[in-house]
C-alpha cells in the first residue's frame, strides 16, 4: 500500500510506504442463511436445545485469511425477536479458532400452547372418567357408559395433538402423557366392570329357600357389596396417586429439573 502526502507550503511530501501485513482490514457483509437444526425432541415440548452452525474459510491450503475473535467474550450482540414461534431464543454463543467458527443458537421450548390445548383438556377429561367411580355402585350403565364416552373423547384429543405436533419415529413426552392417560381411563372401565361383577355375583340355589339359608343370602350379598365398595374405594385412590405422579413428574420436566 503505497500514501502519497498532499501539497503543503508548495512542496510535494514524499510518499510513505506500509506493508499491507500490518494494516487491519474490515469487511462486513449482510446475508440470510437456513442452518438445518438436528433436535431431539425425546422431551418434547419441554427441553433446550443448542443449534450449531460452522462457518469455514476456503484457503485453498495457504494461510491468507483467518478467523480471530475481536472480544473476550463469546456471545454474539442480537437485537431481533426472541420468540421463534414453539421455541425461545436464549442466546447466541460462538467457538473459534483460525479457519472455522462455530455459531450456537441455545434455544428452550415454549410449552405454552401445549398446556392450554392438550395437557388440561386431557387432564379434565380423565378426571371426569374418575369421577364415575363415586357414582351408586348399583348403576353400571351410567357408570361404563360415561367411562367409554371419555375413553373415546380422549382418543380423538391424542389423534388431534399429534398431527399438530412434530412427526418424530420415536415417543415424545407428549405421546407419553396421552398414551398414560388412556391407559387410565381404560382402567376406569375396566375398574366398573370388575365392581358390577362383584354385585352381581349369582349363587346357585337349589330347592326351597328356607328362612335360615335366606338370611346367609343376604349376609353373603352384604360381603359382596362391601367387597365391591372397598374395591372401588382403592382403584380412587390407585388412579388418582398414579395421575398425580405423572403430573408432578411433567411439572418437572417443565421447570428443567432432570
Amino acid at each position: 500500500m503505497t500514501l502519497v502526502g498532499g501539497n503543503k507550503g508548495g512542496k510535494e511530501d514524499a510518499g510513505q510506504y506500509f506493508d499491507g501485513w500490518e494494516q487491519p482490514l474490515k469487511y462486513e457483509m449482510k446475508f440470510r442463511m437456513t442452518i438445518p437444526c438436528n433436535f431431539k425432541l425425546h422431551r418434547y415440548p419441554f427441553g433446550s436445545h443448542v443449534c450449531p452452525g460452522t462457518f469455514y474459510v476456503l484457503n485453498g491450503g495457504q494461510p491468507t485469511m483467518v478467523f480471530q475473535s475481536v472480544s473476550s467474550s463469546n456471545t454474539v450482540e442480537y437485537n431481533g425477536t426472541h420468540d421463534l414461534l414453539e421455541y425461545k431464543l436464549l442466546d447466541i454463543t460462538y467457538d473459534n479458532d483460525e479457519e472455522n467458527i462455530v455459531l450456537k443458537l441455545h434455544l428452550k421450548s415454549l410449552y405454552d400452547y401445549h398446556v392450554l390445548n392438550s395437557f388440561v383438556p386431557s387432564a379434565i377429561v380423565f378426571l371426569i372418567s374418575l369421577t364415575t367411580l363415586f357414582f351408586p355402585l348399583n348403576n353400571f350403565n351410567e357408570r361404563i357408559m360415561v367411562s367409554l364416552t371419555v375413553l373415546v373423547v380422549l382418543a380423538a384429543l391424542f389423534t388431534q395433538a399429534s398431527g399438530a405436533s412434530v412427526k418424530t419415529p420415536y415417543f415424545k413426552l407428549l405421546d407419553v402423557w396421552y398414551t398414560s392417560l388412556v391407559a387410565l381411563c381404560f382402567s376406569a372401565v375396566v375398574i366398573n366392570t370388575i365392581v358390577h361383577a362383584l354385585l352381581n355375583r349369582k349363587v346357585s340355589v337349589v330347592g326351597v329357600i328356607r328362612s335360615k339359608e335366606l338370611a346367609i343370602l343376604r349376609r353373603q350379598e352384604e360381603m359382596r357389596r362391601c367387597m365391591a365398595l372397598r374395591f372401588n374405594i382403592c382403584a380412587i385412590i390407585a388412579l388418582f396417586s398414579t395421575f398425580f405422579c405423572i403430573v408432578l413428574t411433567y411439572i418437572m420436566f417443565a421447570a428443567d429439573a432432570f
